[in-house]
């Protein structure tokens, strides 16, 4: 029997008191697991481990002549993101679209929106039975203005920003030295429950800084269980403005131009291709969730030395490519699981075990052993057990 046992991780500059991965399991916690598809016909497998963070473990295609392990492990902040294209724009508002990588510090959802006019305003309503906080997600600007949060026609509920400097209205500054410090977020609000409308605006000048907002997105707490904190399944014959982001086969995809999309999904996992009707650049992650800890070295979930008859071979950790996949069964809370085709592609539930039927072999393919891995997924933690039957005259494990 062989557990799992995470390295450290690092920041990933958006949060300075990033523990190490293992801490966070160390914790445990949550309720939630989740299940989706993967890139390369992997998976992608979800664990909370608190109330607001989850570990996202990536694990390999299913090709035996391909690594077969887990790629990384990552820890994500859930937020449940209404992204521009569900906000309700008034007034006047220029539409923006990142040229570079989701992932590469651009917009949430790739798109944001700007404006200096006093008379223009962004509003969405946010809605969950549990108690959440509110989050605007903006960009930061050279001349950034104040911005006005208002909750429900009115600023009562506004209780995590004040009145920076006696403007007469809660609000704060989008001022940055560094012009597009990309994915900012300030907490305007905590302790909310049921449906509430926020809505934003231009405060006025802020001093220094200048009269401009750039903004990004509306978020609120989120778990597995919420429909928003992954951006939303490709659908056809369906209308998207540049930039909008959806997923589809566990990859990420940003929309080129406003349009249709085609009648077939895309398929690319790098560069710009087509559906047949519109053209969508591929991220490897998402832009949300934020993913504020990276575990790379999480592959190395074993590491085994087969002596058979004097001859050694090395399996697992970063000697992958000799495990050949016999079978797989995928169980979620004690049931088949099947890849959802709606919403934002998640399978959730409370306990998640993988079973896999390997061919351990020698890299000219001749047969070692076989192996059963169980990989058991529950909030907080994750399990593998591996049983071996060793084959052949001589093995020494």
């Amino acid at each position: 029997m062989i557990g799992l046992e995470l390295s450290p991780g690092h920041n990933f500059g958006v949060r300075a008191d990033v523990a190490p991965l293992g801490a966070f399991f160390g914790a445990g916690g949550g309720q939630h697991v989740a299940v989706a598809a993967g890139a390369d016909n992997g998976l992608t497998l979800w664990t909370e481990v608190d109330q607001n963070h989850a570990a996202c473990l990536r694990l390999d295609n299913d090709d035996p002549a391909t690594r077969y392990s887990w790629r990384e492990t990552l820890i994500a902040e859930l937020r449940n993101v209404y992204a521009v294209g569900e906000m309700a724009l008034t007034g006047s508002w220029s539409q923006l679209q990142s040229s570079g990588s989701g992932i590469a510090g651009s917009y949430t959802g790739n798109r944001a929106v700007s404006t200096s006019s006093l008379t223009a305003k962004a509003s969405v309503t946010v809605d969950r039975a549990a108690p959440y906080d509110v989050w605007v997600h903006y960009t930061g600007r050279t001349n950034g203005a104040y911005l006005r949060v208002d909750i429900d026609g009115g600023q009562t509920l506004v209780n995590e920003v004040g009145d920076p400097d006696g403007l007469g209205f809660k609000a704060f500054a989008t001022y940055n030295a560094s012009d597009l410090t990309r994915r900012q977020s300030v907490k305007v609000a905590s302790g909310l429950t049921g449906s509430h409308l926020v809505e934003v605006s231009v405060g006025g000048v802020a001093s220094p800084g200048g009269n401009a907002i750039m903004l990004e997105a509306i978020a609120i707490s989120g778990d597995l269980s919420d429909p928003r904190v992954l951006p939303p399944l490709w659908s056809p014959s369906t209308s998207y403005a540049m930039g909008d982001e959806v997923q589809w086969g566990g990859v990420f995809y940003a929309a080129r131009a406003n349009g249709i999309s085609g009648s077939i999904a895309p398929t690319h996992g790098g560069g710009i291709a087509s559906d047949g009707a519109l053209d969508w650049r591929a991220d490897n992650r998402p832009t949300y969730p934020a993913f504020v800890a990276i575990d790379y070295a999480s592959e190395r979930e074993y590491a085994l030395r087969f002596a058979v008859g004097g001859v050694s071979t090395e399996l697992g950790g970063q000697t992958h490519g000799n495990e050949g996949l016999v079978a797989r069964n995928i169980m979620l809370d004690g049931a088949p699981w099947a890849p959802v085709t709606t919403g934002n592609g998640l399978s959730v539930g409370a306990q998640l075990t993988l079973t896999e039927d390997l061919n351990w072999q020698t890299q000219a393919g001749a047969l070692l052993g076989s192996c059963q891995l169980v990989r058991s997924v529950t909030p907080g933690s994750v399990r593998h057990d591996v049983a071996v039957a060793a084959t052949g005259p001589q093995a020494d494990v």
